[in-house]
């Protein structure tokens, strides 16, 4: 990045004048630290930088472009699978906004808010409870300290009807490289900044949306109205094959708004990686691939369906949940098994698990509890102690409970904070795009489960209602960090079904940077206009080189 010792020194000087010595960290311990993820490789940052405001980002980008020096940014750096606070290049001054977590405006009359990067989807919803708006949140199930503005600019999904976060955002403020500040409407008094999304003109907030043409420093994100009454639902499938007949029914209902959310489809594998204990995930099987037949008592003993959906239906009245629960049952009698959970149900379902934890194995109470437990469902306790968890997600409140997956082939997360790429876990995401019809589905699942085979991994997803006609499969791909085979295998299938996905018409909704420098990345004509734009921009090429294969530079 730089030339010699000297001018690293200094630049790192420039930049603690900017933002203030405590704000910028170059020992090797903190940046290797914060360079950590849960991909195969990794680059180590030669600075770590924490700025409070926009005007402090600008100023960084333009002692950058005076060093030679490339910058990029994370809003929080929790987006495991991806790349977390990795640079495609090592050397980089990493930014991290978390400081910049201001929640600058709650309208509770147009139901939005106006957010900095470092505002999670916890303390966002913390604050509106603390407010008693009657606003939610749309949440992801990853980590209650992901950033929503990061999340939203990545394209996220989460599960409700507001479940399109970029979607959702209307109104932003961007640092470009050149350091000025930009806002889709220059009108700077305007009275519908925050509520008309399109403004006056072309639109231009989708060039910075998975881009590295600028920092997005501030959104403004609409929030749902809280409605009277919400049930989760869930949908256990008898068996395979019924799987692409569900998929095209619920894109039936999804068209007709029956299903006005973001429901989840997990395999059963998928499955298997929150709920067991570390004990049936055992060392020697960690090791590789759970064998078959290990895997078919496994799924037995905890009651796993092949593929189980979960979503939920809002409503304004007990008449209209009632026809909505109704067109379910109707729609899915014929695939398994349909479970509606409302929010009594659930505290009961909540208070029936604890009181079962606390109580001693062996004890009256448990034994008691174990008797009482089949009389309202044949799910095991690790299977039930979900339900309020994601009841609540579906609400827009946050859970850890999910991220137990990524520790599939390492020790098991605490109870508190979790941080997959600290504690070493190796996963790597791929969520590749589907017309939502069951052909499709199907077509992109036998590829991704003849890959999955050759590489020697069992095979693991979720499909996800992306909108009404779209789809994507999220696909995971967990190997061992400390296995230097397993980690070149894992890379290996993640390069060959990058190519498969891109030559079969399936792209990714979104992608981490293990997939910005293949080729697949780079689209002929849409690409040499994004080339175009990138060099006006940021005429140094300073920002973010390469990310989502947007470069202009030869690299």
């Amino acid at each position: 990045m730089l030339n010699s010792s000297s001018k690293e020194e200094s630049l790192i000087c420039s930049l603690a004048k900017i933002v203030g010595a405590d704000y910028v960290k170059a020992d090797n311990d903190f940046t290797t630290a914060h360079s950590k993820n849960t991909l195969p490789r990794q680059q180590l940052a030669k600075v770590i930088v924490r700025p409070l405001n926009k005007k402090e980002i600008a100023k960084i980008f333009v002692l950058a472009k005076k060093n030679n020096a490339k910058v990029w940014c994370f809003s929080g750096g929790n987006n495991w699978g991806y790349g977390s606070k990795n640079a495609l290049e090592k050397d980089a001054i990493v930014l991290l906004l978390d400081r910049m977590n201001k929640i600058i405006e709650v309208n509770t009359e147009l139901a939005y808010a106006v957010i900095e990067p470092g505002v999670t989807q916890q303390q966002l919803n913390d604050h509106l409870t603390k407010l008693k708006t009657n606003l939610w949140i749309d949440c992801t199930d990853s980590t209650p300290k992901g950033s929503l503005l990061g999340n939203a600019v990545e394209r996220g999904i989460g599960y409700t009807p507001y479940g399109d976060h970029f979607g959702n955002v209307c109104g932003m403020e961007v640092v470009l490289p050149n350091g000025e500040i930009l806002h889709q409407d220059e009108a700077k008094k305007s009275k519908t900044f925050h509520t008309h999304k399109w403004a006056h003109g072309p639109f231009l907030d989708g060039l910075f949306s998975q881009s590295n043409m600028g920092i997005v420093t501030k959104i403004g994100i609409w929030l749902m109205p809280k409605p009277k009454h919400t049930q989760l639902f869930i949908l256990d499938l008898k068996n395979k094959k019924v799987l692409p007949k569900v998929i095209d029914v619920l894109r039936t209902l999804s068209l007709q708004k029956i299903v006005q959310g973001h429901p989840h489809m997990v395999n059963d594998f998928q499955m298997l990686t929150v709920i067991a204990t570390n004990e049936d995930l055992s060392a020697s099987a960690r090791q590789g691939n759970i064998e078959e037949s290990v895997l078919k008592e496994l799924y037995r003993k905890y009651r796993i369906a092949p593929w189980a959906m979960v979503g939920s239906i809002y409503a304004e009245s007990r008449e209209e949940m009632g026809f909505r629960k109704k067109q379910l049952k109707k729609s899915f009698r014929d695939f398994g098994k349909l479970s509606f959970f409302d929010a009594k149900k659930v505290r009961t379902i909540g208070k029936f698990v604890t009181n079962y934890e606390r109580s001693g194995p062996g004890s009256y109470k448990r034994r008691f509890l174990s008797w009482l437990k089949p009389l309202f469902t044949d799910k095991p306790i690790a299977s039930i102690a979900l339900l309020p968890e994601m009841f609540n997600v579906v609400r827009g409140v946050p859970t850890w409970k999910i991220i137990k997956s990524a520790y599939f082939k390492n020790k098991s997360p605490g109870t508190g904070f979790s941080d997959p790429a600290a504690d070493n876990c190796g996963i790597i995401w791929l969520a590749p795009t589907f017309p939502t019809t069951g052909e499709h589905a199907m077509q992109l699942l036998r590829m991704f489960q003849d890959g999955y085979e050759k590489y020697r991994f069992n095979f693991c997803g979720c499909i996800t209602k992306l909108n009404d006609r779209t789809s994507f499969f999220l696909s995971g791909i967990f190997f061992d960090k400390n296995n230097k085979e397993e980690a070149a295998r894992a890379m290996a299938l993640h390069s060959a079904l990058v190519k498969t996905i891109y030559d079969n018409g399936y792209p990714p909704y979104r992608s981490g940077l293990m997939s910005w420098g293949l080729e697949e990345h780079r689209q002929t004509v849409r690409f040499e206009l994004l080339k175009i734009l990138k060099k006006a921009l940021d005429p140094s090429e300073c920002y973010a080189p390469d990310r989502y294969g947007i470069s202009y530079g030869k690299r």
